[in-house]
């Protein structure tokens, strides 16, 4: 009964939350957003945090539980930068796919290309994880280090446009927007409540090279790259395809967030490698015009 219940919640809130954003589509309010506030939407970049919260706040469940602690951010953002390099791998394979084949990333063979990355990167992900020795508090040295290299990393768009004398708001909208919605936004509603939820009705019986899980990393791997694929779905103003070249490398980018969820135990490990590489590839990309990974 656990295990059909909390499939159940997670089923009805993935389906119920499209319907909403294909409304807000069909009456303009994204298309406003797009053009005025820098790109993106952010709106839609809400309700990442909004409806998770709330469902949490009034089933009056443990945050914590569900990967929302800021408990032991040290040794989260430590995994964090342990694997950064690893999650780097897909990600200039895609950037190198692109500007050779000058495709975009949700071209068939970029989108190959950046599965089989994704693919690989998992490969390492469990064998660096099953050799990290986590510290139970790594030093203050340590973790100034890697908030700076971090900022460093997060924020070089932004001086890099400035230095060439052509600054513009949308590349620092797309540096926050990516960081703090499709990073944290996205992992809180994924990581941190879908697969919790099915965690708690699945169980995680499962344990490789050190990493424990259950069938709620899969699943909610597979709904992740099902939501990137509607992305280019909205009957209500006559789209109808399905992009599933975008559904394929996600489902994978899914699993790799994922595992690094189970092993840190929090979200914000699979935030930091999520929203970081793509603040600075989007913003990036918009600075020189050559395209950029989602």
């Amino acid at each position: 009964m656990k295990k059909f219940l909390s499939l159940l919640e997670v089923l009805l809130v993935f389906i119920l939350l499209k319907p909403l954003g294909w409304w807000l589509d069909a009456i303009g309010v994204y298309e406003w957003e797009v053009k005025n506030l820098g790109g993106w939407s952010y709106l839609g970049g809400l309700l990442l945090y909004l409806v998770p919260l709330l469902i949490l706040i009034i089933a009056r469940r443990d945050f914590r539980s569900y990967g929302i602690t800021c408990k032991h951010w040290q040794q989260s953002l430590d995994l964090a930068m342990h694997v950064f390099p690893i999650k780097l791998l897909p990600w200039f394979l895609g950037i190198a796919a692109m500007f050779i084949l000058t495709q975009d990333y949700t071209d068939l063979s970029v989108a190959l290309i950046l599965t089989g990355g994704y693919m690989l990167a998992i490969v390492l992900l469990f064998f660096s994880l099953n050799r990290y020795q986590q510290k139970p508090e790594p030093g203050r040295k340590t973790t100034l280090t890697n908030i700076t290299v971090l900022a460093a990393i997060t924020f070089a768009p932004i001086v890099i446009n400035l230095a060439l004398g052509r600054f513009s708001g949308r590349v620092a909208s797309t540096v926050l927007w990516q960081l703090v919605f499709s990073g944290f936004g996205e992992e809180l509603k994924w990581r941190g409540y879908f697969q919790s939820r099915l965690n708690h009705g699945f169980g995680r019986p499962y344990k490789t090279f050190g990493v424990q899980f259950g069938p709620g990393l899969l699943i909610t791997a597979v709904l992740f790259g099902i939501s990137h694929g509607l992305n280019t779905f909205n009957p209500l103003i006559g789209h109808w395809s399905f992009q599933w070249e975008w559904a394929l490398f996600t489902l994978f980018s899914g699993l790799f967030f994922g595992i690094v969820r189970e092993k840190s135990q929090d979200i914000l490990a699979p935030g930091i490698l999520h929203g970081v590489p793509d603040a600075f590839g989007e913003a990036i990309g918009i600075i020189f015009g050559n395209g950029s990974l989602g």
